[in-house]
């Protein structure tokens, strides 16, 4: 889920919702706390003394101290991640995250389902996943039994919402996110989910109603215009976009979100060196980030920066050994540049070993057959990628130069018109648009 943000009184909400679940009445401190103390001679493990030493070394990082906090939570050490998120939220306001885990400190306080474990479970399921459907409605009914006695809990009501949106069942999602928004009156969060519901369901006028009202009820509000900036991309408005997202940026300058945000509407509007800008300052704000790692290697590749794409790639690799997008990227740049075929075949056919009905990566791996001059193997590849990504311009293109390679022109030219019909690369474009006018 994207980081979301409240109305309220900035500086005070996280330690009024604090004291709203720590006090069990007339000043008494819940005793459930005790239970979740840190002791003082207790060894922690290395995760928590890593992110201590992360805090201690940039304090006013409100994102370090989520990170601890979600640390301490998940090892059921309550109090010390109320602190923390506390801290959080008092060094940038806006970080939702930070509100969210007060929800979770008070959903573990009552949990006996074990519902945080299962709601970070969600988070992490492919609704592609062949199994996914069985795991999310098995949440979706421990959601259920847990609102039966805390029908009003917005952090349940909130994960419920997602749940029945990843399988889909829109009308379900939205009544949980407008029962969190009547649970939590001053709450902005569900409002800003709720849009979110509608961008996912393609109902774009009914998204831009909500995030515009939202955006004149909070101006300067980083998270809303990062959600209109989102609109806006889905409007095919990717100027006006960018726009919102450099205010975002502007608004909340530690909030890596709109910089990746900037380099994606960069890369639509042809900006290829401008989208690397956003990405690498991406990287500053978290150096780690996956997504905006995964962002320079595309933009280095937009300005045909093929060697230092390379590089930046094989460092992703490094820091994530068995991500499918990072070595699918690594097999498709080493075959773009003749380099390391054999490596490239070699990670291709690891790839489709997990993942044969991805077109995508049944593309790189015909792509790769290609640069080898393996013609008729690639040929398999490439049609059947087609088949499972007939709109995808680039697999087009591909087809297109290896059954001009077999020497079936007639084929070759109707898959160039078909590539050109659809978004492609400046340099494959003048190349598909120069054969098919020869062919």
């Amino acid at each position: 889920m994207r980081p979301l943000m409240w109305i309220g009184r900035r500086r005070m909400i996280g330690l009024a919702v604090l004291a709203l679940w720590i006090c069990a009445g007339c000043g008494r401190v819940d005793p459930r706390w005790s239970r979740h103390r840190l002791k003082p001679e207790e060894h922690l493990s290395p995760a928590i003394e890593g992110l201590r030493a992360e805090v201690e070394k940039d304090q006013n990082s409100s994102e370090a101290h989520v990170r601890l906090a979600t640390e301490y939570l998940r090892r059921d050490y309550l109090s010390a991640a109320a602190d923390e998120f506390h801290v959080a939220l008092e060094a940038d306001p806006q970080n939702m995250n930070a509100l969210l885990g007060f929800w979770q400190v008070q959903a573990r306080l009552n949990d006996t389902a074990n519902l945080f474990e299962l709601a970070q479970r969600i988070e992490r399921i492919n609704p592609q996943d062949p199994r996914a459907e069985a795991l999310l409605q098995e949440a979706a009914r421990a959601f259920d039994d847990a609102l039966a006695t805390r029908p009003q809990d917005p952090w349940i009501l909130i994960n419920a919402a997602f749940c029945q949106a990843k399988m889909k069942h829109w009308d379900q999602a939205e009544n949980y996110t407008r029962r969190a928004a009547a649970a939590v009156p001053n709450a902005l969060t569900p409002w800003l989910m709720l849009g979110t519901l509608y961008l996912d369901q393609g109902l774009v006028a009914r998204a831009d109603d909500e995030f515009s009202r939202l955006a004149a009820q909070q101006p300067e509000n980083a998270l809303v215009h990062e959600a209109l900036g989102r609109t806006r991309q889905a409007q095919g408005r990717s100027q006006d976009a960018l726009t919102e997202f450099n205010l975002s940026q502007r608004l909340r300058p530690n909030w890596q979100t709109p910089y990746l945000d900037a380099g994606d509407a960069c890369l639509q509007l042809g900006q290829c060196g401008n989208a690397e800008q956003y990405y690498r300052k991406g990287q500053q704000v978290s150096p780690r980030s996956l997504r905006a790692g995964l962002g320079v290697v595309q933009a280095l590749s937009c300005q045909e920066k093929f060697d230092r794409a390379i590089a930046a790639c094989e460092q992703l690799r490094a820091d994530f050994p068995d991500n499918p997008e990072v070595i699918n990227n690594l097999a498709y740049l080493y075959a773009e540049t003749d380099q390391k075929l054999d490596l490239a075949l070699e990670l291709a056919n690891g790839l489709l070993d997990r993942y044969a009905n991805n077109g995508v990566i049944q593309d790189t791996a015909g792509w790769v057959l290609y640069r080898r001059g393996q013609y008729a193997d690639a040929l398999a590849h490439l049609q059947l990628a087609r088949q499972l990504a007939p709109a995808n311009s680039g697999i087009a293109f591909h087809l297109g130069k290896v059954l001009l390679a077999l020497g079936r022109r007639a084929e070759a030219s109707d898959a160039f018109r078909l590539a050109l019909s659809g978004a492609l690369p400046a340099r494959e474009a003048a190349e598909a648009q120069e054969a098919a006018g020869k062919l």
